[in-house]
Parts: structure tokens; sequence; C-alpha cells
């Protein structure tokens, strides 16, 4: 079942190109505060964030020297480093029910909303460029949880190595 059907918006950039960027909207809940605002889809990005003033209209504290100094960081696709702070909240995408979330907060960003990869732990996501479309699909039966395989991956000296086919057998062996 569709839960969300976003679009692709264009951007044009300095010296006239354009790009089309898909775009969703999502709903954060945070105690009395909620916003929907704006968000790329980077199927690159491994979090979800939001700028700085997004966190603030969300009843965010500002964060202390000492939090900023500790956060860790995020690599935007500039190549700059970005301090964040997960933040517990509560999101709504569509249709489907809210569910409790960790965003990351980009309090040193002034720059766009990403919705990026953790998000697929929730949702199927279908991209139709052509038809400038994007369908979210809620999982049926639950999904991985992505950070825990990047966690066993990296634990794991050398990865294992494929089976060799019969074809590889057959074609390899000296004659």
């Amino acid at each position: 079942m569709v839960v969300a059907r976003f679009s692709y918006k264009d951007y044009t950039y300095s010296g006239g190109r354009i790009c089309s960027k898909p775009i969703g909207y999502i709903t954060i809940t945070n105690g009395g505060h909620s916003l929907s605002p704006t968000f790329i889809i980077d199927t690159g990005a491994d979090k979800t964030t939001i700028n700085y003033d997004i966190g603030k209209n969300l009843g965010f504290a500002e964060p202390t020297p000492e939090e900023k100094q500790n956060a860790p960081t995020l690599t935007c696709a500039s190549g700059k480093p970005m301090g964040f702070l997960q933040k517990n909240v509560r999101l709504k995408v569509g249709t489907a029910p809210d569910f409790p979330f960790k965003i990351a907060w980009c309090f040193d960003s002034p720059g766009e909303n990403i919705m990026g990869l953790d998000l697929h732990d929730q949702f199927k996501f279908l991209f139709d460029k052509e038809n400038k479309t994007i369908l979210l699909t809620k999982h049926t039966k639950p999904a991985f949880n992505s950070e825990e395989v990047l966690k066993k991956y990296r634990q794991l000296k050398t990865p294992p190595r494929p089976k060799r086919s019969v074809f590889h057998k057959l074609f390899s062996s000296k004659r």
C-alpha cells in the first residue's frame, strides 16, 4: 500500500544548469511543536538531517559549547564536516502511523533538510524519475536495522569470499 507520493523539483544552479531533485515532506513532532518541512531525498546520505532553523522551531535547546565540541560529525556532499546532535522525535510520513525516530540536527547548517537511508528501515522507496514521482510503501515485515548490519560488517576481518562456480572450475583449470 502506498503511504506517500512525492515529486521532483527543478533547481537552477549558477551557470543555468537545471537539476531535478526528489523532494518529500515529513511531519516532525517534538513535544508540543510540529513542522512539515521540505526534504531532499538523498539515497547517498546515511542519516535524515534537519537544519538549525528547523531544530530551533521544534523547540530544541541551543547546544552548549561542550555539546558542539563533542558532537559527532557528518560529511556533506561538498566534503564539509557538520556537527550534529541526535534528537528523539516522532515522524509522520504520508498516511503511515507516526513512529519514534532519531533525527540528526545539524546545528551548524543553514542548508537543506535531507531524507537519508535511515528511513529505508521503515519504508520502501520507488523512484520514477521519468514521471517525476517517488512512491513510499510501508515494509510489510520488519526491515533489517541498517546500523546493526553495518556494525556487523565492519567487525568482519575479511569479507567472506564467494563460492566458485562450476563454470569457473571448468575454464580456469590448467590443461
